[in-house]
C-alpha cells in the first residue's frame, strides 16, 4: 500500500510522529539544471557519469546490538538478496529503457530494475514503511509497491505530482516476476535464469564426449543398430 502527498516535504516531516518511518530512499534535487535544446542535439553542459554513487546512512541504533534493534524497530541492517547471498556494494544498471520513460515525462525517472533492488534492501526484515520525500517521478514508490512494501511519497511540484500519480501503478505493474531479490535481469527484463555453479563448473572442466561414446552407454541396442545402419548408408 502507498500514499502520495502534494506538499513541501520539510513542512510535512515536521508534523510526523517520531519513529514512524523505517527507511528513506530519495534522489533530492541538487539545484543543477541542464537545458536540452533541440537546436544543438549533440551538445551537453556536463559529461555523463559512468557510475552514480548512492550514499547510505544509518541512524545510530538505540539498542546494544543490531539484533536488539531489529527486534525492537525492525531496522539497523540491510536485507540480503537471500539467506546465502549478501547485497553487493555495486549494482549494475543503465539508462532507463524507452518503455519506462514512455510512462512518465519526468526528466529523471530511475529504472525499476535498479530501484527494486535498492528499495528491497532497505527493510532488513521486509517490514516497515519507506519514505521518498522528493518523490519526483514516483519510481521509489512504484518499486516499493512491486516489492510489497508500504511507502509514502511527498512531492512539492504540482506537475510532477500529477505525473507520479498516473505513473506509479503502471511502473509497479511492469516485470511482475522481478522483486529485487536478484541483481541481474535478461534483456527482456525477466529474471535471468539461474545456473547451478557446481554443475556448470564440472561440465566446463569435463571434455565433451563423442556422440558414439554417449550412445554406447544407452541400453537401447535397437537405437545403436539404427545409427550404425545410417552411417553405412552414407
Amino acid at each position: 500500500m502507498y500514499q502520495i502527498i502534494h506538499a513541501d516535504c520539510f513542512d510535512w516531516l515536521r508534523e510526523r510522529q517520531s519513529h514512524s518511518l523505517h527507511a528513506v530512499c530519495t534522489d533530492p534535487p541538487y539545484g543543477l539544471l541542464e537545458f536540452t535544446e533541440k537546436e544543438f542535439p549533440e551538445v551537453c553542459v556536463t559529461p555523463k557519469g559512468a557510475y552514480e554513487p548512492w550514499m547510505l546512512f544509518r541512524k545510530p541504533i538505540s539498542e546494544k546490538t543490531v539484533a536488539g534493534n531489529l527486534r525492537r524497530w525492525q531496522t539497523g541492517g540491510l536485507r540480503r538478496l537471500s539467506a546465502d547471498k549478501p547485497l553487493a556494494d555495486v549494482v549494475l544498471s543503465g539508462r532507463t529503457p524507452d518503455r519506462e520513460e514512455a510512462i512518465s515525462d519526468h526528466p529523471c525517472i530511475k529504472p525499476p530494475h535498479f530501484m527494486r533492488i535498492l528499495v528491497r534492501a532497505l527493510l532488513p526484515l521486509g517490514e516497515g514503511v519507506i519514505l521518498d520525500p522528493f518523490m519526483g517521478s514516483g519510481s521509489t514508490i512504484a518499486a516499493a509497491q512491486a516489492v510489497g512494501y508500504d511507502s509514502l511519497g511527498v512531492e512539492l511540484d504540482a506537475d510532477y505530482f500529477r505525473l507520479a500519480a498516473k505513473a506509479i501503478p503502471r511502473l509497479a505493474s511492469l516485470y511482475p516476476d522481478f522483486t529485487g531479490s536478484e541483481l541481474e535481469m535478461d534483456a527482456g527484463y525477466r529474471p535471468a535464469p539461474k545456473e547451478d555453479e557446481k554443475q556448470l563448473s564440472m561440465a566446463l572442466a569435463e571434455p565433451p564426449a563423442p556422440y558414439w561414446a554417449e550412445l554406447k552407454s544407452t541400453r537401447s541396442t535397437a537405437l545403436r543398430k539404427h545409427v550404425e545402419e545410417a552411417r553405412h548408408a552414407r
